[in-house]
């Protein structure tokens, strides 16, 4: 079972190839994330807090009208605290 943010970040590079890689590079092409535990979107300290609703990982692109309304977390902060 996957209970927090930062489990989910951790199995996803497990389970998929070249994850880890395109998270630690995506502020390269102007990626970041905003994270949500159900319809509430997350800041970069609340990610090893546990959960039992959804979580979702959105891509935002940097300077985007849109991504103006979230709180956005690079990928290589949620690399890091997927590690932890």
């Amino acid at each position: 079972d996957i209970d927090s943010p930062r489990e989910a970040i951790k199995a996803l590079t497990v389970l998929y190839d070249g994850f880890e890689q395109f998270l630690a590079n995506a502020h390269l092409k102007g990626l970041e994330f905003a994270v949500f535990k159900g319809q509430r979107n997350i800041s970069e300290d609340e990610l090893h807090l546990d959960t039992c609703e959804d979580i979702r990982i959105a891509p935002v692109i940097k300077g985007s009208k849109r991504g103006g309304f979230f709180q956005t977390i690079l990928g290589v902060a949620m690399i890091g605290a997927a590690m932890m």
